[in-house]
């Protein structure tokens, strides 16, 4: 993937020499959330999360980690279900995960340019979600097609976390993602869905168990995200906190 990505924005480096000049701008990351019932009492939790700039439309700061905290009130059910390997993910593709071990899917779009200026590059992405070893992360298959070959495996993982939130799901971005060639990347947009159901000795289990979440009702969630600075350097003055919902729908 590496390789491809350096092919692309090498290609496009005179390009960003001619963007234009960099302006001072503000990451502006979002968030939300939709829980949607399903059987056997589970939901399937979409999840939204966007980053601008304001002015809006420029190349923001590269995204190096994310953490979400989901509400109390929900079960997971990781353990039960079949699990894939991530270095047999990222070595071999989606045909490495046995069956019953992806729980969800999603799409993504990512830019490349230098942070303050119009974005030279942008790549639309897929994303297939599998249950991690032992029910502990998330992995999470980035793919794409146009202008580069992007074959990646994302790794959050998933602990307990405390009130008034229960589980807390941690992604660092690989450093090999944030800048190649000299040219800063970043993810604006990243949806997924999450929502599986696995049969166990003749019971049926959800990957998500929430007993209670009536049509209308908001629950709390919270992301944290970290950036590089306009140089991408590593900056932990460069953290914002989102503080959101999730919608129960029907």
């Amino acid at each position: 993937m590496r390789a491809a990505f350096a092919t692309w924005i090498t290609a496009s480096i005179v390009l960003a020499a001619g963007a234009g000049t960099a302006q001072a701008v503000t990451d502006v990351p979002s968030l939300n959330g939709t829980a949607k019932r399903t059987a056997a009492k589970g939901i399937k939790l979409t999840l939204a999360v966007g980053l601008d700039t304001d002015p809006s439309g420029l190349q923001p700061d590269t995204l190096t980690s994310a953490t979400l905290l989901f509400p109390q009130g929900a079960t997971l059910n990781s353990a039960r279900f079949r699990s894939c390997s991530p270095a047999k993910l990222q070595a071999k593709g989606t045909i490495a995960c046995p069956a019953g071990s992806r729980i969800g899917s999603g799409t993504a779009k990512g830019t490349g340019g230098n942070p303050g200026q119009t974005p030279i590059l942008a790549e639309n992405l897929s994303i297939a979600a599998f249950n991690g070893p032992h029910g502990k992360s998330v992995l999470l298959w980035l793919t794409g097609t146009a202008p580069a070959a992007i074959n990646s495996v994302l790794i959050a993982k998933l602990t307990r976390a405390h009130a008034p939130f229960s589980y807390r799901l941690s992604l660092a971005v690989p450093v090999g993602l944030q800048s190649i060639a000299g040219v800063q990347v970043a993810v604006t947009r990243f949806v997924t869905s999450i929502g599986a159901i696995t049969t166990v000795k003749g019971r049926r289990y959800p990957y998500l168990r929430a007993p209670v979440c009536p049509l209308g009702a908001t629950l709390p969630l919270q992301g944290t995200f970290t950036f590089n600075d306009d140089n991408g350097m590593p900056s932990s003055a460069l953290s914002q906190t989102v503080k959101s919902t999730i919608v129960c729908t029907s």
